[in-house]
């Protein structure tokens, strides 16, 4: 028997969630190569046409029908997998994070994708354990007993806890052997080949990576037995866009550059938006972390094309900020580059899979070369997404925390970075040399 739940989760200013699902409305337009929408008249959808790749959070389940990304899709005739096994349509509570897969008119197979998938330990007014962490959900959930197996949608505060959008209590075959974990690679160690996943040591000295290169940073799903405070896996994935005809992605916006033209979705899913890219109840200048939106993506000439980008929240309502352990960054210098990682007046910027050489530059000819890098700050780890040439100028922006007046290392000569001792700003600044002055709040 499957019992579904959905749990009422309070998000905190700047979370950073997975899939999170809203409404679409009509206008549309497109961005120009100068980054300037028009607005162009709606194509209607081919009859019967759906993408190869939907992905999403389920928003009702009823009599065969599923719908996700206010798609109404019939499912009578798919297979409803999680892991290796088949599961009940009872499985698809509201908030259940899916991916579903398509011929281009009909629903062939529904697989549930949740972030965390296991044996439950124990059970409290507001909040579960499952493989040892604690989920905070607003209500106990009736039916949910320890040593139950379930599949949990969650999303992370900007305190690191773990909330509950969804769960499902799995039973008899369709209990898988393993165990599941989702999320952000982090203390990633080579040596002893460890690496950290929502706090939990994952060793992976006898897991299948499939050729994938573990980096700090990077997304992935994470299969094995628990032991102690250790996960052992047996299989590391990693989870990317696959190079089908057509797909389709709800999340949150997670990062974007300065110029709006390359950004992530849910931490995992890189994008970069061209002139043929289109815009639903928006336009590219509404585009910013926080954000919720429906991606859609073509396959043209083996490249992935952004061919529509719709929002789906309140676009006269500004998303939340950015919470203090999700900050964009953005810095300038000459950087020594070893093992992945760039070096500036101490800090360490790592490079990974989603990060984007620009201006012809290559890993090769990025050590002391005069570099501009913009990226995100995720668990301690200054994670870098796109690095681009600089010129020698005398004028300079960064982004960070300043700290005793200093800014990345670079000092003033005026005082003028004290005001903001503390805090995380984007500024724009003279420099001399190696010293900052006149700086000044970034207002774009």
């Amino acid at each position: 028997m499957i019992i579904k739940s959905k749990f009422k989760f309070a998000i905190l200013a700047g979370i950073i969630s997975t899939a999170l699902i809203g409404c679409g409305g009509s206008s549309t337009s497109t961005v120009p190569a100068a980054n300037n929408p028009v607005s162009v008249t709606p194509t209607p959808p081919v009859a019967n046409s759906l993408p190869s790749v939907i992905k999403g959070q389920v928003q009702d389940y009823s009599n065969g029908k599923l719908t996700v990304n206010n798609r109404v899709l019939d499912i009578a005739g798919a297979s409803l997998r999680y892991a290796s096994t088949n599961i009940s349509a009872d499985a698809l509570a509201s908030n259940m994070q899916v991916s579903i897969t398509t011929n281009g008119s009909n629903v062939l197979r529904v697989t549930l994708n949740p972030n965390i998938a296991g044996v439950v330990t124990s059970v409290a007014a507001n909040s579960i354990s499952v493989n040892g962490f604690a989920i905070a959900t607003s209500e106990l959930v009736s039916g949910v007993n320890v040593n139950d197996y379930v599949i949990v949608t969650t999303s992370t505060s900007a305190n690191g806890q773990l909330n509950a959008s969804a769960l499902a209590v799995l039973s008899g075959n369709e209990i898988p052997t393993l165990i599941e974990l989702e999320g952000a690679i982090s203390n990633l160690d080579s040596t002893r080949q460890t690496f950290t996943l929502n706090e939990f040591t994952i060793d992976y000295a006898s897991a299948t990576l499939g050729g994938i290169t573990l980096q700090n940073g990077l997304w992935v799903e994470v299969f094995g037995s628990i032991s102690g405070n250790t996960l052992f896996a047996s299989e590391v994935d990693l989870e990317s866009i696959d190079l089908t005809a057509e797909t389709e992605i709800s999340g949150v916006v997670t990062w974007i550059d300065d110029e709006k033209v390359n950004f992530e979705v849910n931490q995992r899913f890189s994008y970069t938006i061209s002139t043929l890219t289109r815009f639903e109840d928006g336009t590219v200048q509404d585009l910013a972390i926080g954000r919720q939106v429906q991606v859609t993506t073509e396959q043209v000439n083996g490249n992935i094309q952004v061919t529509e980008i719709e929002f789906e929240d309140d676009i006269t309502v500004p998303p939340s900020p950015p919470s203090a352990s999700s900050l964009p960054f953005d810095v300038t210098g000459s950087m020594t580059f070893n093992a992945n990682v760039l070096s500036f007046n101490g800090f360490n910027f790592e490079i990974n899979a989603q990060t984007k050489l620009e201006d012809g530059l290559t890993l090769n000819t990025l050590d002391d070369a005069r570099i501009e890098i913009d990226g995100i700050v995720r668990n301690g780890i200054f994670l870098v997404r796109e690095i681009g040439r600089a010129d020698e100028v005398n004028q300079i922006d960064l982004e960070g925390q300043v700290t005793n007046g200093s800014l990345w290392g670079y000092q003033t000569d005026d005082n003028s970075l004290s005001s903001f001792d503390g805090q995380w700003v984007s500024v724009d600044c003279a420099l001399n040399g190696v010293t900052l002055s006149a700086c000044r709040i970034d207002r774009d």
